[in-house]
């Protein structure tokens, strides 16, 4: 028979997470906030949105984009974080594999936003002296 205890301590052994899972999170998590940070940086300075459902959201404030994008980002990672065990069973691979590769991503995204941006200041001085 399960009492309560022991269910409590059935979850509790369930939700031991390894570190390197937790690191990967807040890395994704971080980029995700950097991404967004960087993009309305871009669109202050005269970038578009090309995202239509990012482009609605924005349209709506700025807190409004953010919180959006936090949301469509952490919500995955949650989801990818519960099903732990059976992606490492089905594919042979654990969860930490997919937030590194989704960490890769936003590093991309967020490399390229940086050099948007520096390459639009760049253009910016050299207007100013023509």
């Amino acid at each position: 028979m399960v009492t309560c205890v022991n269910f409590l301590l059935i979850i509790a052994v369930f939700d031991r997470y390894q570190p390197n899972l937790f690191i990967g999170i807040i890395v994704v998590l971080g980029l995700s906030i950097l991404d967004a940070i960087f993009t309305l940086t871009l669109i202050s300075r005269g970038a578009k949105e090309l995202n239509p459902v990012m482009r609605y959201h924005l349209n709506h404030g700025a807190e409004v984009f953010i919180t959006v994008k936090y949301g469509l980002t952490a919500l995955p990672m949650l989801i990818i974080l519960c099903a732990n065990e059976a992606l490492a069973n089905l594919y042979r691979i654990g969860a930490g594999v997919h937030f590194y590769v989704f960490g890769a991503f936003f590093i991309g995204v967020v490399f390229w936003e940086v050099f948007i941006y520096v390459a639009s200041a760049i253009v910016f001085e050299i207007e100013q002296y023509l």
